[in-house]
């Protein structure tokens, strides 16, 4: 763990250096966090505030695994997401998950 601490974390600038980069990207972005995920929080609001094309889904009574701990409906967000994008229907679903 100390080797991935100084060999990749530490060189790797935060999502706060990368605003500008992150503000140009135009593909759809859903961001699924649980909401007893306290130190995640934070880093998906401020996604969710600078990607142009995002939505933040905040999964209630769930951790830092969403996709383990609600199997079920983790996948029906995902899909929901997958569907909508592929129909041209994101902009509509997108403000759902809001």
């Amino acid at each position: 763990m100390a080797r991935t601490l100084r060999g990749v974390l530490a060189r790797r600038p935060s999502l706060w250096h990368l605003e500008e980069q992150l503000s140009k990207m135009s593909c759809p972005v859903l961001l699924v966090v649980g909401d007893e995920d306290t130190p995640c929080l934070e880093p998906n609001l401020f996604l969710k505030s600078v990607l142009p094309d995002c939505a933040l889904c905040v999964m209630p009574r769930t951790g830092h695994l969403p996709n383990l701990e609600e199997p079920a409906r983790f996948n029906a967000i995902i899909g929901r997401f997958i569907a909508s994008v592929t129909d041209g229907g994101w902009e509509r679903v997108r403000k759902s998950f809001t």
